[in-house]
């Protein structure tokens, strides 16, 4: 499957599940920049969804001084996307 499309499959699994508007906003802009990077890195897979990516992202990110409590958030909607995908058994 493709990470993009996975990404849009879990932002309408979190809209039917009730989370706020602008987590949603969040959610999808943050996976967003992740498959943007697996697709110059990779390919847009869900295979290319792999722990090295998400260290890339995170460098990434860090290296433009963003707020750690941005980078928390972040990793929150990962880590959300990442049980969600393990549920969906992508």
């Amino acid at each position: 499957m493709k990470l993009s499309t996975a990404v849009e499959q879990f932002i309408a699994d979190c809209r039917m599940r009730g989370l706020a508007p602008a987590t949603l906003v969040r959610y999808h802009s943050d996976l967003k920049i992740l498959v943007a990077l697996a697709t110059v890195e990779a390919q847009d897979t869900v295979l290319a969804c792999t722990p090295a990516l998400v260290h890339t992202y995170f460098l990434r990110l860090s290296a433009k001084g963003l707020m750690m409590a941005t980078l928390h958030r972040r990793r929150a909607a990962l880590a959300e996307f990442g049980k969600w995908g393990l549920r969906q058994r992508l």
